[in-house]
């Protein structure tokens, strides 16, 4: 198994999802509901790109037949410029880009909470003011660490050699034991 466009050795996890999400799109300007799909899903990584405290990422990955990842979409911002939206339908947030909306449809409810909370603490505008120093005190006292992503090794690991399932309206959720399985494999990393 291996991983194709891999995150630069120095990107840190701070969130999975154990399920497959999809990627939507409008136009900055829009005001109705009018989301267009990407044509983009897979699982999501939202993580910090670099040393610097307010660089962070979404990144979708997709696996083959063979088991190798490889990164399909990814959105790079600056902490002080994102405000993150997860209010109205629970498993669909979204924000603006620097040409248009992003829409994240996630298909597992736990997954959503997870990142809505997860990047709203790290994005939080009261966090900006404060020294870098309490804020990776405050990071780490009211999140998990997942521990970091590696070129070669945490996907290539971690990862199920294949897809999670996704599911539909007209479906039965998966089994809670797949994305169990993803979060506790990538959990006994740390």
């Amino acid at each position: 198994m291996s991983i194709r466009n891999p995150p630069p050795p120095t990107y840190t996890s701070l969130a999975l999802s154990s399920h497959n999400v999809k990627i939507y799109h409008t136009s900055k300007d829009n005001t109705t509901a009018d989301w267009k799909y990407y044509g983009h899903q897979g699982v999501l990584v939202f993580g910090r790109e670099s040393s610097l405290e307010q660089e962070y990422s979404f990144r979708v990955f997709v696996s083959n037949d063979d088991g190798d990842w490889s990164t399909l979409w990814m959105y790079k911002f600056n902490a002080d410029n994102m405000t993150y939206h997860s209010e109205g339908a629970p498993g669909f947030h979204w924000f603006i880009g620097r040409t248009r909306k992003y829409g994240i449809s996630f298909t597992d409810d736990e997954d959503a909470e997870t990142f809505s909370r997860t990047v709203s603490e790290y994005t939080a505008p009261s966090l900006h003011t404060v020294d870098s120093r309490s804020t990776k005190q405050y990071s780490r006292r009211t999140l998990p660490k997942f521990g970091s992503l590696t070129s070669g090794s945490v996907f290539s690991l971690h990862l199920p050699s294949t897809p999670p399932n996704t599911r539909t309206t007209t479906e039965p959720s998966p089994p809670k034991r797949a994305g169990s399985r993803i979060w506790n494999a990538f959990k006994k990393k740390q």
